[in-house]
């Protein structure tokens, strides 16, 4: 009997505000920032609207670059034989294919004790790193859980069977 070992995971950074919630937030604030400086333009003090309408410009910017952040995910799919590694984000798509008996993952060390430590997969002379996304706790709990899926170099362990 041929049984199949498959894992998919799936990493994302975390990102907990919807469109719609983007909507209600940016009118919500564009309504605080520019009621005030439409009063005031009322009252004879013009130059106070165009410094409220950069600060909203500024929020806007902001928030859009925050939910083109959160669109980035990655996919690491392990099957018998290969360790497939798919990244999409918002300048495109890139894939990474590597026999599984050939790669380690590895926890990277930053060069300074503060810097965050990166979560590579490497196969042969070809390095990927994966969970940038991620806190350093999570990008451990990832490593955990990759290192007893995928095992040492050649040995790469096999799912037990169900009860």
């Amino acid at each position: 009997m041929n049984q199949s070992f498959q894992s998919r995971i799936e990493v994302r950074p975390n990102c907990s505000l919807t469109t719609r919630g983007t909507q209600i937030f940016l009118l919500t604030a564009g309504v605080a920032c520019l009621t005030p400086g439409i009063v005031l333009l009322a009252l004879g003090f013009w130059p106070v609207l165009p410094f409220a309408g950069m600060e909203f410009l500024a929020l806007v910017s902001a928030t859009w670059w925050s939910l083109r952040k959160g669109r980035y995910r990655e996919v690491i799919e392990l099957r018998d034989d290969r360790i497939t590694i798919e990244k999409f984000s918002h300048s495109g798509h890139s894939r990474t294919v590597a026999p599984v008996h050939w790669c380690t993952v590895r926890l990277v060390t930053g060069k300074h004790r503060w810097s965050p430590r990166k979560l590579v997969l490497r196969a042969g002379m070809e390095e990927c790193e994966v969970a940038s996304c991620l806190t350093d706790p999570e990008r451990v709990q990832l490593w955990q859980r990759l290192h007893n899926l995928i095992g040492p170099v050649n040995q790469t362990p096999r799912p037990r069977m169900p009860n």
